[in-house]
């Protein structure tokens, strides 16, 4: 079994190096056929990501392609991997993301555990750079679930997703002209409905929440993609359940759909729209303050 191990990267050299030493860290514990790739989608880096992979590459310790294509976003740069991948698995491990030494080795066990049986993937923990565990803890062994379900019912924090390349390959991200973000949720709340994952509570990443990154900015990038943005929460009151999660999700479409340019014709509104619509507008002044002020 064949894993990839795709990361983004843009203007993170020195980052890449991190990441290499942790892939060759967690290598060395697995056992024979089971393989891994390291695919780099570049977004458009300006910095020294190609001489520093070639240089990672001229090392031969595994196998590593890159590619380089035009800025346009984490989610475009998905796209291509998903493309281009060619593992019976995929994890999409960022550049301030690290690997714990026996998690390659725990990823081909469940995966080889639950291959075939209709699962979008597996999902493991995830730590801070401290070590304190992400999320809580809300089942003993493993749990069957989906990315809106484990978010709004139980408040659990699952990283990394693995999936099983022959289901994702059957999705693809949205791209909207003009916009560089697009929550990753808006794909895996789809793929996970469809094919849902098994939870594991097995410790395998540590993540590392860098300033400059998109979660420092998830305002900001949100309103500069508004259409993305709109999009994601239509599609997220869809898939939710419970009243509660439907308004908020009407209420955040809303609120990003005054930062959409473009005329558009109306539209008779829904229950949920028509009383969400002054608190999205309130939220909408708020975030136009913020901007102004930065």
């Amino acid at each position: 079994m064949k894993l990839t191990v795709f990361t983004p990267t843009f203007n993170r050299a020195g980052k890449l190096k991190n990441v290499y030493a942790s892939l060759s860290a967690a290598r060395k514990r697995l056992t024979a056929g089971q393989e891994i790739e390291w695919l780099i989608v570049d977004d458009g880096s300006v910095d020294d990501t190609q001489n520093t992979v070639a240089d990672l590459v001229a090392e031969n310790a595994f196998e590593i392609r890159y590619y380089k294509k035009e800025n346009g976003g984490k989610h475009t740069a998905f796209n291509l991997a998903i493309e281009e991948c060619r593992g019976d698995l995929f994890l999409c491990l960022d550049d301030d993301d690290r690997l714990i030494e026996n998690s390659l080795r725990d990823i081909f066990d469940l995966a080889e555990q639950y291959r075939g049986k209709g699962y979008g993937g597996i999902v493991g923990r995830v730590t801070d750079p401290d070590g304190n565990l992400l999320g809580k803890t809300v089942f003993e062994n493993t749990l069957v679930s989906n990315t809106i379900e484990i978010r709004d019912k139980y408040k659990f924090w699952g990283e990394p997703e693995i999936y099983y390349t022959e289901i994702l390959k059957l999705y693809r991200f949205p791209v909207f002209p003009g916009e560089k973000f697009l929550t990753e949720a808006m794909l895996f709340d789809e793929m996970s409905i469809q094919h849902p994952f098994v939870y594991s509570n097995i410790t395998m990443m540590v993540k590392e929440y860098l300033p400059g990154g998109l979660s420092d900015n998830g305002l900001k990038i949100r309103i500069e993609s508004p259409n993305g943005a709109e999009a994601y929460y239509f599609k997220r009151r869809q898939l939710c359940k419970g009243l509660w999660h439907k308004f908020r999700a009407t209420i955040n479409r809303q609120r990003f759909s005054y930062w959409i340019k473009q005329n558009r014709p109306r539209r008779k509104m829904s229950g949920y729209e028509f009383f969400a619509k002054p608190i999205s507008f309130v939220f909408y002044l708020k975030d136009r303050s913020k901007q102004t002020q930065k």
